[in-house]
């Protein structure tokens, strides 16, 4: 390919484009009060998981509800729920005892699974069946450190012949290599039981992914920090982007990171933000990036992230837990701009068929036009602006605060002259076609590509 058409780099273990790694509270957009007891705390909003569905024609998936209350407990509602699907024709889902939540797709098509109990609604989930063929599948995290005892939850990408790619998470089946360093429960759940070394790996009908290194260690301890605070003003309000570092020699799992606008007082450990996200795992040496919006009146507006407020993961310096910026909405400040980034970056390999996933997100204020998206099979180091990619994509537009796909299928056989193992990159707007309020964040990669 070849079109008259980068900048900096940015490496990070992110979390799922299913928000399996991040899990937003925010995303509950009808977080009403219920009528729950004292003893169990209010309840704010139920989340479904998985969040975006595939399922094959004829076949079943198990959604799960959990309940978010507002001491920042959650429980799992699967059963007392009423569950509804908008295309009951399309894909059916069960009330009845014992087969709560199983959803069933009858005939090609989409719906929307909801979750209600009190009158409140969860955000719908995307239901899609298909009958296309399963090409691959991709799990997160790609290589795990853990600490004895630890925990942390998987998450499955299926990929199918029509382009479409939906979490899997609960329908493959996950297989450990040695039960005595690392066990595995059916919904993803890995365990860091024993020290020492395994290969985990999911499988769904004859498709199996690649297999995911797991270590097992007893000496090490995280070190959490704010690695990047930047807030993007639009209309009516701003985005702000997150991204967490961890300086440690352990992994953290399983924490919260809580984001509180305008507050009359320094947020002190214990305290519940305005927003709240659940980080799943964050490697040593890694970090992990998210986005949240809020709504808000024409002015300037102070924000704090502080992490970890419960305290759950070891760490070895708490003092660096916390961040604070400022944004100024309205007037000359409103629709500062676009910010083109890669939120997302992997592959799995199928046949003679490499299949490259990107996702490309708008963090930014204001709407886009076209732009170009280019994949480098096998550079050693990230490619610069004006650099041509061995296969490139067009965008024809994106709206602030969306995410398109933008991926590749590419032939085992265009590889083969290139690379064995290949540092393959990814790259967008690398013609400079957007204007953009942060030109350092278009680059991804290198991932390790073999085949």
């Amino acid at each position: 390919m070849s079109a008259t058409k980068g900048h900096g780099l940015k490496r990070v273990a992110r979390f799922s484009r299913l928000a399996t790694l991040f899990l937003f509270c925010t995303a509950l957009a009808a977080c009403g009060k219920g009528t729950d007891s004292e003893e169990e705390g209010v309840l704010l909003g139920i989340l479904v998981s998985p969040q975006d569905v595939i399922v094959p024609l004829g076949g079943d998936v198990q959604l799960y509800a959990t309940g978010l209350y507002d001491d920042r407990s959650s429980r799992d509602l699967t059963a007392f729920v009423e569950w509804r699907s908008s295309e009951m024709g399309v894909v059916e889902v069960s009330n009845q005892l014992d087969k709560e939540g199983v959803l069933h797709g009858s005939t090609t098509g989409q719906a929307q699974i909801e979750a209600v109990m009190y009158g409140i609604v969860s955000v719908p989930v995307r239901v899609m069946v298909t009958d296309a063929d399963l090409v691959g599948l991709t799990l997160e995290p790609n290589s795990i450190s853990l600490e004895k005892g630890q925990t942390l939850q998987l998450a499955a990408v299926a990929a199918y012949s029509d382009g479409g790619r939906g979490d899997a998470t609960t329908q493959v089946r996950w297989v450990t290599s040695d039960g005595t360093v690392a066990t595995l429960s059916a919904s993803g759940i890995l365990e860091a039981v024993g020290k020492g070394d395994a290969e985990i790996y999911a499988k769904m009908g004859d498709v199996t992914s690649a297999i995911v290194p797991v270590e097992v260690i007893n000496s090490g301890v995280a070190d959490l920090y704010v690695q990047d605070l930047t807030l993007e003003p639009g209309d009516g309000g701003f985005t702000a982007s997150v991204r967490i570092g961890n300086k440690g020699t352990a992994a953290a799992t399983g924490f919260f990171i809580d984001l509180f606008l305008n507050p009359s007082s320094s947020p002190k450990m214990g305290d519940l933000g305005d927003k709240y996200g659940m980080v799943e795992y964050i490697a040593p040496g890694e970090s992990a990036a998210g986005t949240f919006t809020f709504d808000v009146a024409d002015g300037t507006h102070n924000l704090v992230v502080l992490i970890d407020s419960e305290q759950s993961v070891e760490e070895s310096n708490n003092g660096n837990n916390w961040e604070s910026e400022s944004v100024t909405v309205g007037g000359s400040a409103a629709n500062s701009g676009p910010n083109l980034t890669v939120s997302y970056f992997d592959y799995t390999v199928s046949g003679d068929t490499v299949y490259y996933f990107v996702d490309i997100t708008n963090t930014g204020g204001e709407d886009v036009g076209e732009f170009l998206v280019d994949l480098f099979f096998d550079n050693i180091s990230p490619p610069k602006l004006y650099d041509d990619g061995e296969e490139w994509v067009s965008v024809d537009s994106l709206g602030a605060g969306e995410t398109t796909y933008a991926d590749f299928s590419i032939p085992v056989s265009d590889l083969e002259d290139v690379c064995t193992y290949c540092w393959s990159w990814v790259m967008v707007d690398g013609y400079d076609q957007v204007v953009e309020t942060d030109e350092n964040d278009n680059v991804e990669g290198s991932i390790t590509v073999s085949y």
